[in-house]
C-alpha cells in the first residue's frame, strides 16, 4: 500500500509540476475604453525576471484585437502585461502571477486627448515649476506672469489623468486632474500659484 500511495505522490507531483512550467501562452483581446470596440495593431508586451535575467515577449493585436504570446512559464514569476498604440493612451497594465498552461488577459486602451496649462503666478517673486508625472518638464515663470504654456500634452480622452509637480522654493505640491471624454479633444487648465 506504501508503494502505491508514493506513486500516486510522484505522479501528482510530476503532474502539477508540468501544468506550472514550460513553454505555454496568455492570450486575450485589446479594446477601445469607450467603444468597447476590438483595437487592431496593437503592441502587447509581457516582461518577466526570472534568476537574474529580464524577459519579454510581445505581439501585435489583429483585426480583431486578438494577440496570443508564448513563453516560457517558470512558478511564481510576476508577469507584468502591457498594450500600447501610438494615437491611444497607454492602458492599466495587468500584473499578477499566471498559473496553468494558458491564461488570458483582456486589457482596454483609452482613446488620446490633449491638454493645455494656463499658470498664473499670483506671487512677487520668480517661481520654479515642475510636473513630474505623466511628464517631467520644468520652468520658471516672472512675478505676477500669466502664461498659456505653448507645449500639449497627451491625456486620456476616457477619463481622469492626474498631473502631478511642485512649485516654489518650498516644493509646494500640486495636482492637476485633467478630466476629457471626447477623443481629440484639447482642453486647457489653470494652476494658480499663490
Amino acid at each position: 500500500m506504501k508503494a502505491i500511495t508514493a506513486v500516486f505522490c510522484l505522479a501528482t507531483i510530476i503532474f502539477v509540476s508540468c501544468q506550472k512550467t514550460g513553454i505555454n501562452f496568455v492570450e486575450g483581446t485589446v479594446y477601445e475604453s469607450d467603444t468597447k470596440e476590438p483595437i487592431n495593431n496593437a503592441k502587447v508586451e509581457m516582461l518577466w525576471t526570472a534568476g537574474h535575467h529580464d524577459w519579454s515577449a510581445s505581439a501585435r493585436t489583429d483585426s480583431k484585437g486578438y494577440y496570443k504570446i508564448w513563453y516560457d512559464h517558470k512558478r511564481n514569476i510576476k508577469y507584468h502585461i502591457s498594450c500600447y498604440l501610438e494615437d491611444h493612451w497607454p492602458g492599466p497594465k495587468y500584473e499578477g502571477i499566471i498559473n496553468g498552461n494558458r491564461s488570458k488577459v483582456n486589457m482596454y486602451l483609452d482613446p488620446l486627448a490633449y491638454a493645455k496649462f494656463r499658470i498664473i503666478n499670483t506671487t512677487s517673486v520668480q517661481t520654479e515649476i515642475m510636473f513630474i508625472s505623466p511628464y517631467e518638464v520644468q520652468f520658471f515663470l516672472k512675478p505676477f506672469q500669466d502664461t498659456l504654456l505653448p507645449r500639449i500634452y497627451k491625456t486620456s480622452g476616457n477619463g481622469i489623468t492626474t498631473f502631478h509637480g511642485w512649485y516654489g522654493p518650498s516644493y509646494t505640491n500640486f495636482l492637476v486632474p485633467v478630466e476629457v471624454y471626447s477623443r481629440g479633444a484639447t482642453v486647457t487648465q489653470t494652476i494658480y500659484i499663490n
